[in-house]
């Protein structure tokens, strides 16, 4: 029977958005989105904010309107570089995880997680790069947007269909 291991934490990567300085970047598979608050979206300057018709809707049961998002953002993870879409939300300032990056992100970096030996890979090849799963301290209470369904976004018409949908399941 294999041994019980501990839960290796949250996983990050340290990701530079355009010429910024590096850091740490929330790995989310429970995410179809990559989002980024509005006041880090001001202070990097790192694009045009395009209008959208989604709303997000996020874990604890509430609905963040968005701001706008941002399209064709320069990521770089060690060695990788890629150009992704990020959702821009007016959300409380995070510190320690100021971004968000989603299943679509993760599979367009050929992102592994090894749960058992704490670490992350991304890229395949001369580009791959292994990160060690980093401490993060939550406190008592880990914040909405750390729980495994953080969020999900639909279309504005879609929401009540969505809503409706889940309520009653036949």
């Amino acid at each position: 029977m294999p041994k019980k291991m501990k839960d290796p934490g949250l996983f990050t990567l340290p990701c530079r958005l355009g010429d910024s300085k590096p850091f740490d970047t929330l790995a989310n598979l429970g995410s179809c989105a990559n989002l980024i608050p509005l006041y880090l979206f001001k202070k990097l300057k790192i694009g045009l904010l395009e209008e959208t018709d989604h709303v997000f809707g996020l874990a604890d049961g509430t609905k963040s309107y968005r701001v706008g998002i941002v399209k064709n953002v320069e990521v770089h993870i060690g060695k990788l570089k890629l150009l992704e879409d990020f959702y821009v939300i007016d959300m409380k300032k995070d510190p320690a995880t100021p971004l968000l990056v989603g299943r679509g992100f993760l599979a367009t970096a050929s992102v592994v997680t090894g749960c058992k030996k704490a670490n992350i890979a991304v890229g395949e090849g001369i580009t791959r790069s292994i990160f060690a799963v980093k401490e993060i301290d939550l406190g008592a209470r880990p914040p909405y947007y750390a729980k495994k369904d953080f969020m999900d976004y639909h279309f504005l018409g879609e929401w009540k269909t969505a809503r409706d949908v889940e309520l009653n399941l036949f």
